[in-house]
């Protein structure tokens, strides 16, 4: 078990690989602190209550922000509707109780899947040097990684939108001036993450049996954009995802573009290239410790 203290914070709606991320780093049995939704529907945190309850994991569940209700095609995935059913409502705290409660938090890598609003309340609240954020965003283009690693639809771009960036560009900007640490796994790679049917294994988990439950819907492959990004954390030799020493920066438009510049004395770093057959193969290798046969099962 690696005992690196994680907060990790996740989005649960429509998009299965958050969920695929949290069952990996629940498989694995890693040091999960605290788990936060930023404005989640009530269907994201039964599920998530759920999921932990499967897994006999008692991690705090934070909501950051409100409660909110989301168009129907904007909320979990078909698949996992039906498993989000909950008697108890009162199984979450709110952000702010929760620095109330817990004063200091001690040393955390904290996984960014959303919006960066949380990670920078959190930078705020604590002492921001105890965080070491990898976070699921950011772009660096071909004058970075260089045109090998440039996917074909990025050839002729050195700047772009980013989803998780741009949700909330003053948390983005509030996070990118503390002088810290950070690892950004950029679209430029995470964006050729692709997992697919074939590349399950025949074991009976519950990693595996999601997945196959999903595929048999409309999909057949997914790309696992969070799911290679949370792996990073624990890549100690950089073999799966290689990095580069960069200043991240955005444009003024009203949809901000982002780019990367290279700098090595930066504290900040982007992705630059990955092993795609070895984060397969790590994919494939998955299996689940735990024989979970209950109403999850499919």
């Amino acid at each position: 078990m690696n005992n690196k203290a994680i907060w990790l914070d996740l989005e649960l709606r429509k998009d299965i690989d958050d969920y695929m991320t949290l069952i990996y780093a629940l498989d694995k049995d890693y040091n999960i602190q605290e788990i936060s939704i930023h404005n989640p529907s009530m269907k994201e945190l039964k599920l998530l209550k759920n999921t932990l309850n499967l897994y006999k994991k008692n991690i705090p569940i934070i909501v950051a922000g409100d409660i909110t209700e989301y168009p129907e095609d904007e909320d979990i995935h078909f698949s996992l509707l039906d498993k989000a059913e909950l008697d108890n409502e009162n199984f979450y705290c709110k952000l702010n109780d929760y620095f109330n409660y817990k004063k200091d938090i001690g040393e955390r890598t904290f996984f960014c899947g959303g919006s960066l609003y949380t990670l920078s309340q959190c930078l705020n609240n604590y002492d921001p040097n105890n965080f070491k954020p990898y976070i699921q965003g950011g772009f660096a283009g071909k004058d970075v990684v260089g045109i090998e690693n440039t996917l074909k639809k990025f050839k002729k771009r050195n700047e772009v939108p980013t989803w998780n960036l741009n949700l909330d560009i003053k948390s983005t900007d509030d996070v990118l001036s503390k002088n810290i640490d950070i690892h950004f796994i950029s679209k430029n790679i995470c964006h050729a993450s692709f997992v697919g049917l074939e590349d399950l294994n025949n074991e009976n988990s519950y990693f595996n049996n999601t997945l196959k439950n999903y595929f048999n819907g409309s999909e057949r492959k997914k790309c696992m954009h969070d799911l290679l990004a949370f792996m990073t954390i624990f890549d100690e030799k950089n073999e799966l995802v290689q990095f580069k020493k960069i200043d991240l920066t955005h444009s003024d438009h009203e949809i901000p573009k982002w780019r990367s510049v290279i700098n090595e004395n930066s504290n900040k770093q982007i992705s630059a290239s990955f092993d795609y057959a070895l984060f397969l193969k790590s994919v494939k290798e998955h299996t689940s410790k735990q024989k979970l046969k209950n109403k999850f099962n499919y």
